[in-house]
């Protein structure tokens, strides 16, 4: 119920004290009924005692409830943060050893192809089958390591 956040929390004892009142108010509805001059009056006091006490039961139960499920929410939050944590810890474990090395591996294939490649051009402005192979051989290699 998310009117309960919004109340402030000495609420819950102004509940509990409705229903003190509605116990209290319903006992002395038993007595009233045998005065004669009140005997109208005990069925409106055990009316409205009924009212009190089942209102704050009903209003206990919901304020029980919310503090149950704000509780869980606590303890998932606080795995959460644990869980993030820890996935951070990894992540930069993974970034270390899995993807330094290769991209240091490849920047130095890069760079014997590249070395390759100005003794394959020409004047002509043709493509000679060794660059295309040179060519060919660099996108395998980018291929492989995805």
């Amino acid at each position: 119920m998310f009117i309960l956040d919004i109340l402030p929390s000495w609420f819950i004892y102004v509940v509990y004290f409705c229903i003190f009142v509605g116990i209290l108010f319903y006992f002395i509805s038993y007595f009233l009924g045998h005065m004669p001059l009140f005997q109208k009056h005990a069925i409106i006091f055990r009316l409205l005692a009924m009212t009190l006490i089942v209102s704050g039961v009903y209003v206990t139960g919901a304020n029980s409830n919310q503090e149950f499920w704000k509780e869980k929410l606590r303890d998932a939050d606080a795995n959460i943060e644990r869980l993030e944590a820890k996935i951070k810890d990894s992540n930069q474990i993974i970034v270390e050893n899995e993807v330094v090395k290769p991209t240091t591996e490849i920047k130095e294939k890069i760079k014997v192809v590249t070395a390759k490649i100005p003794v394959y051009i020409t004047d002509k402005c043709d493509i000679p089958k060794e660059a295309v192979i040179i060519h060919n051989d660099a996108a395998r290699l980018n291929h492989e390591k995805r």
